[in-house]
This record gives C-alpha cells, sequence and structure tokens, in this order.
C-alpha cells in the first residue's frame, strides 16, 4: 500500500471561550462541516457551537477528508479551558493515517482480430487492513472505473474488501482507479502486440465517445474528449519519434536500455450516485467595490481559490483583483461540500455562477429604482447597469453598493448548484454523468546492471472539459505525474505482524526533487455543456496512469512485462538475469 506523504502532517490548533461557549478549531482538512458535525457528535456539543476553520493544507489527497486530530484538540481544549496544539511527527502521521489500499487484481478482455474489445471481465480483492472505513465506495469507484475509457459490449465486474492486520485502506487521490487501471492497460498493450496493431490505435479503435453505452451498461451522458488525447498524442515527437529517441540514447547510454510506454484512463468527476453532491456559496459587494465570495471548500493546494476567483470575474466582467475568496470557515462560509472526488471546480463554479446570475438580477432591480427604468429595459455589462434605449443613463456597481450601504444595506446573494446524477443506480457512489479523460507517453531508462529505471520524460494530455487555469493545470499534471512515479517505482508501506517497518522518509522512500522527469502538459479541449465554462475536474486523473505507462515503457525498452507494484530496482534485476 502506499502513503500520501504530504507536506504538512495531520495538525492543529483548538481554543474554547468559555463566556461565549464556543469551541474553535484550525485544522487542515477536506470538509469543515463534516469536522464540524463530528466533533459536535463526541463532545456532546452544539454544533453551532463550534467553529472550524480550514487553514489552507499542505497537501492532503484524500487523506484528510476525514477526522484526524479536530477532535483531540477540541476535547482538550474543552476540558482543560487552555488553548490546544497537536502535530503529529512523521512517524505518528505514516502509522495512523489510512493508505492507498493495496489491490490483487485479474483482468480479461475479449477482443476480435481487428481490435475490436468485445468483452471485459475483472475480478479484485481490496485489502482494507484492520478497519472498513471507505472500503466499499473504493471499491465501487475501482469497478466503475474498470473498463476505462473504451467500448465494451459485455463486462463482469466483481471485488470483495478483505480485513488483515495490514495499514488501514482510506481516500487517496484517484479513488480505487490506479488499482484497476494498471492491469488494464498492460493488458491492452499486450493486445496491441498479439495483434500487430499499434497501442494508441487499439486505443482509437475502441475509444469511447458521448452517448455511448459505458462498460457497466449506462449512457455517458458529459463530453468525452479521449479520442482527441489519443490523437493529440499519437502525433506528439515522443510517440512519433520514439524509435529515433530510444535508439540514440541507448547509443549514447550503452550501459542502459530506453523505451517509451503509453496509458491511458478515465476519472469520474463528483460523488456519484446515491450520496448528496452540492455546494453553496454567498457573494457580497462591499461597498467600495469590493467583492467578497464565500465558499465551504478547503484550500488544500490544488489552486482552486484562485480559479473560483476567475469564474466570478469572468462571470460579472470584473477585474479579479476586486474580488476576495474566504473559505473553509463554519461561521463564515456556506457549506460546499468535501473538496474531493475531482468535484469542486465543477460543483463550486456552478454555484459561484448561479449566484453571480442572482447579484446581477438583484443589481438591475436596485438599478431601475435608481434610474426609474423597468428592469427590462437595463442590461447589465462589465460592472455597469445600462439604460437599452439611453447608453448616458448607467449606474455602476460601486454606487448602487455605495446607496444601499448608506441605507444600513448590504447586497448579499447566494448560489447552490447540485451535481447532476447518473441514470443508473449501481450501488452507493456508481455511476457519474461526468469523467474526465487522459493519455500519457513516458519515456524511461533502464540500467539493466542495477535495474535502477530513470522516468526521462513524461507527457500528460488531459481532457478535463476546458482549463479555467492553465498554470493550475499544468500544477496538478506535474505534481500527480511524480507520485505516479512513486507509486510506480519506490513507494510501499511494509507492514509485518502489524508493526510498521519504514515509517519514515529514510526507510519509506518518495522521488526527490533530484528524480523529477522533464515534463509537458498538452491540455486538450472538449466543454461540457452543463459545467462551469466547460471545466471537469484535474485533481486525481495525472496519477493514476503514470504506472502503467512506466511499465509499458519498461517493456519496451527491456521486453519484460511487470505486473507488480512497485517495480523496484531488485526485481527489474531479477527479471533481467531471469531473462538471460
Amino acid at each position: 500500500c502506499m502513503e500520501h506523504a504530504y507536506l504538512e502532517t495531520e495538525g492543529g490548533v483548538a481554543v474554547y471561550d468559555e463566556k461565549e461557549g464556543i469551541i474553535t478549531v484550525w485544522c487542515g482538512n477536506q470538509y469543515t462541516f463534516r469536522d464540524q458535525l463530528q466533533i459536535a457528535r463526541s463532545l456532546d456539543w452544539d454544533p453551532a457551537k463550534i467553529r472550524v476553520i480550514g487553514s489552507p493544507a499542505g497537501g492532503s489527497f484524500g487523506s484528510k477528508d476525514e477526522i484526524s486530530i479536530q477532535i483531540h484538540v477540541a476535547l482538550l481544549a474543552l476540558r482543560t479551558k487552555k488553548p490546544v496544539r497537536m502535530h503529529w511527527s512523521r512517524k505518528e502521521s505514516i502509522v495512523v493515517s489510512p493508505k492507498r489500499h493495496a489491490f490483487e487484481t485479474t483482468v480479461r478482455i475479449g477482443v476480435r482480430r481487428d481490435g475490436t474489445f468485445t468483452a471485459i471481465d475483472l475480478d479484485l480483492t481490496a485489502d482494507t487492513g484492520p478497519y472498513d472505513t471507505i472500503a466499499p465506495a473504493v471499491l465501487n469507484l475501482a469497478l466503475e472505473c474498470a473498463p476505462g475509457p473504451y467500448r465494451f459490449p459485455h463486462g463482469r465486474f466483481q471485488g470483495i474488501a478483505v480485513y488483515t492486520n495490514n495499514a488501514v485502506g482510506g481516500e487517496f487521490r484517484g479513488f480505487g482507479n490506479p488499482q484497476v487501471t494498471f492491469p488494464r492497460e498492460i493488458l491492452i498493450d499486450e493486445l496491441a502486440e498479439e495483434l500487430g496493431i499499434d497501442p494508441i490505435e487499439l486505443r482509437l479503435r475502441n475509444a469511447l465517445e458521448q452517448g455511448d453505452i459505458y462498460g457497466l451498461g449506462f449512457v455517458v451522458e458529459g463530453s468525452v474528449g479521449f479520442r482527441e488525447t489519443l490523437l493529440a498524442a499519437r502525433e506528439h515527437p515522443l510517440w512519433h519519434d520514439r524509435e529515433r529517441i530510444t535508439r540514440e540514447l541507448d547509443e549514447r547510454f550503452p550501459e542502459k536500455r530506453h523505451g517509451v510506454g503509453v496509458a491511458s484512463t478515465a476519472q469520474a468527476v463528483g460523488l456519484g450516485v446515491g450520496i448528496p453532491d452540492y455546494a453553496n456559496v454567498e457573494i457580497e459587494l462591499e461597498e467600495g467595490g469590493g467583492i467578497t465570495l464565500r465558499t465551504g471548500a478547503s484550500e488544500i493546494g490544488q489552486g482552486n481559490l484562485t480559479a473560483y476567483a476567475q469564474i466570478l470575474a469572468e462571470t460579472l466582467g470584473c477585474d479579479i483583483e476586486r474580488i476576495t475568496v474566504i473559505h473553509g470557515d463554519t461561521f463564515l462560509t456556506p457549506d460546499s461540500g468535501s473538496v474531493t472526488g475531482s468535484r469542486s471546480i465543477h460543483i463550486v463554479g456552478n454555484a459561484i455562477i448561479n449566484a453571480a446570475g442572482s447579484l446581477i438580477r438583484r443589481l438591475i432591480g436596485a438599478a431601475s429604482e435608481e434610474l426609474d427604468i423597468p428592469e427590462d429595459g437595463l442590461e447589465y455589462k462589465n460592472g455597469r447597469i445600462i439604460s437599452r434605449r439611453d447608453q448616458s443613463m448607467v449606474v455602476t456597481m460601486e454606487e448602487l453598493a455605495a446607496r444601499a450601504a448608506s441605507g444600513g444595506r448590504t447586497i448579499q446573494v447566494t448560489g447552490k448548484a447540485v451535481m447532476r446524477a447518473a441514470d443508473a443506480d449501481l450501488g452507493v457512489g456508481m455511476a457519474h454523468v461526468y469523467y474526465s479523460f487522459i493519455t500519457q507517453l513516458v519515456l524511461v531508462g533502464v540500467d539493466s546492471g542495477t535495474g535502477e529505471v530513470e522516468v526521462i520524460e513524461v507527457v500528460s494530455l488531459p481532457e478535463i472539459g476546458r482549463a479555467i487555469n492553465l498554470a493550475g493545470v499544468e500544477g496538478q499534471c506535474e505534481g500527480g505525474v511524480v507520485m505516479g512515479q512513486g507509486y510506480a517505482l519506490l513507494e510501499e508501506v511494509i507492514v509485518e505482524g502489524g508493526e510498521f517497518k519504514n515509517p519514515g522518509f529514510s526507510t519509506y522512500i518518495i522521488p526527490t526533487a533530484l528524480d523529477v522527469p522533464e515534463q509537458s502538459t498538452v491540455i486538450v479541449d472538449k466543454p461540457d455543456d452543463h459545467s462551469p465554462y466547460g471545466a471537469k475536474g484535474v485533481g486525481e486523473i495525472p496519477t493514476v496512469t503514470v504506472a502503467p505507462a512506466v511499465a509499458n515503457a519498461l517493456y519496451d525498452a527491456v521486453g519484460i512485462r511487470f505486473r507488480t507494484l512497485p517495480i523496484t530496482p531488485e526485481m527489474v534485476r531479477r527479471e533481467i538475469n531471469q531473462a538471460g
């Protein structure tokens, strides 16, 4: 299994105000309102008297969607009447926090000689450790993602979770998808070789399209740009010129063998059928012309606050510098749901657009009174409300805000959004309307003497609807690649007899800055009609396909299939020696 290895371990501060009876907790988290509820239930305290502030977290990747130190610090502050700070050491974090579930997966794919897929059969076993925290949901999403972005007319999908004395399994970036994408993408490459078809061409022949029947039997309603990612990958120099590139590298570094691999997948966006999936936001127009956006969605390092401000600025036609975003505070913000499941940009973005529409209508109503013009005779444009007949008759947002303030009033609106539910109920969290897609290319070098694998270059080609923040998307892809690199080659929590054997970064090895490959991100736009400016989600998907792309690149380099993760130097050297 795999450790989250975020920069900031679990920590927080709590203060109890005896006079007001309010407990305030500051912590890095993914859902302040759920934390508030769990603290209240544990302490038998009024939730309205518990304030949780989700300080920007130094990484989470799913782990901080659950409670960790919050109840402890709240209880200690309540009992001692003193401020309390608790911060786990790295060892404590590794031992206590949930891990990516270890899977044993068996996949079979039926295919015709022309390369058309006919069926997929998947059987998986998940190691949930000694406690069942969220295994059923992880299993369900793994089974839903098992067909990937391909058309399979027939399928059988089954899985179980088993209790063991290993680490506790929990939420982790990709949520079961990496564990099923790895064997599927290796098998597709094997089929391509057997059929004599280029690996990308085989994927193109079976590429899912919008309106197709997904492998589990429901119609894919959201936008699908998977084919476009494959076409872009096929034309990329790393694929198009791969034989020349690897040949030249082999000649330059004779002690190594080089290869290029490809892998693709789909990642569900949102929480799925049967799970409430909504967001609420508030917008307030300040007296001086500033705009405050309030959302309960916490910032966990993905840069969503900037994207939220961009969406609001675009909808209102105003300068982004005027916008302040307040987030993740149960006393100051409405409930926007958990920052998980690649959902935040889509659902919070739609709530922002909904609220901005209400604000514009509110401003037109106020301007109607101010200018003595019927509302249908006015239009809103870039922060100004203008008469349709006489362009000289105009009033600005700032003027309306100032007049409201002078009368002791504020201009404040709310917005909401609810995730569209798929017309299929296959179990909790299954199925989804929206999916993001990705194809990745990986170039590796293998030292045949030591077995060391170097990831030299990675090209990520995500289809996430439309990118709201280009730098943010590139950052998610680059960080996701490094996490996937660790999953593929390095990271493994070792538990023997219930005891953690590598509870620190001296023995639990993660990629460092020296290991990071050259990277490029080619964003493939395929806007979704029901998403905010066409955007879906990018937080998880860049991690999912790295491991199978590395494994396929290894096969291209040394002609050996690796089916177990991580692919360590010892494993590579042993297999090379056995192959002669």
